[in-house]
């Protein structure tokens, strides 16, 4: 199985557009042969296992491994074990590739929640930047499990990932989820994404408040919902990260 530098390959990709979303059923033994294949795809599976070959070397798509299928390239595959794989074909610029990126699928459940977000507003008048949101977002998540992380790592930021909401979210209790002591989750945080864990988490409630202010939530609830305890804290934390207040972010991207 091959492996890319994800990091460094997706670091300047720009998404332009997303051609289509589809769940494919593959049964074992399924063979079929793609020709100059039309966009970039992205895909991961629910279960079961397909193989891929380009020029002689082998890829393979399971439970544990996403792959980005390349644009204008030639292949075959083969279902290895039945099953059915998500895949969302999309163009964009800053970002090529010959052949097949693998990338390591350890958050896989929250993957498959963006799919199916995306899934959801596919086809809605005015809901492309959204769906475009949501494919950095697992592109992203894709990107820093492909960079090395640590099993104790790769616990705290899921376990961040699924409770950013919790206004309360110490040190100590993600110390005590990853099994290791608040001094080496520090220093774990820092190597791997030159930040704090407090830091981090303030990233991440942003970049989530910025999804919510392109929906039609009320900012009242996405100050709840990203675990700030009011909504006065919530737009001065916001002003101060992006330089807009949360009205003026979302009255922004509305005329975007």
């Amino acid at each position: 199985m091959v492996r890319g530098d994800t990091v460094n390959t997706l670091k300047d990709i720009r998404i332009t557009e997303i051609k289509s979303v589809s769940e494919i059923y593959s049964e074992k033994g399924r063979r079929f042969c793609m020709h100059n294949r039309e966009s970039f795809g992205l895909s991961f599976c629910r279960g079961g296992q397909i193989t891929y070959t380009q020029n002689g070397k082998k890829y393979i798509s399971d439970k544990d491994n996403a792959i980005i299928l390349p644009k204008g390239k030639s292949y075959s595959l083969k279902g290895d074990k039945t099953g059915i794989f998500p895949i969302v074909n999309f163009d964009c610029i800053g970002f090529s590739t010959d052949t097949f990126l693998i990338l390591p699928l350890y958050n896989r459940e929250l993957v498959i929640k963006d799919f199916e977000h995306i899934m959801e507003l596919y086809g809605i008048a005015g809901k492309e930047l959204k769906c475009i949101s949501l494919l950095y977002d697992i592109l992203y998540r894709l990107s820093a499990d492909s960079s090395a992380m640590s099993p104790h790592l790769s616990r705290a930021v899921a376990y961040i990932e699924n409770h950013f909401s919790q206004s309360e979210l110490s040190n100590s209790e993600l110390a005590e989820i990853a099994g290791i002591s608040e001094v080496y989750l520090r220093r774990l945080f820092q190597k791997q994404f030159g930040v704090s864990p407090k830091q981090y988490i303030l990233d991440m409630r942003i970049k989530k408040a910025e999804q919510f202010l392109t929906t039609n939530m009320r900012i009242n609830d996405i100050a709840e919902k990203c675990g700030y305890a009011s909504v006065y804290h919530f737009s001065r934390s916001f002003r101060q990260y992006t330089g807009a207040s949360p009205t003026e972010y979302r009255n922004a991207h509305t005329l975007l």
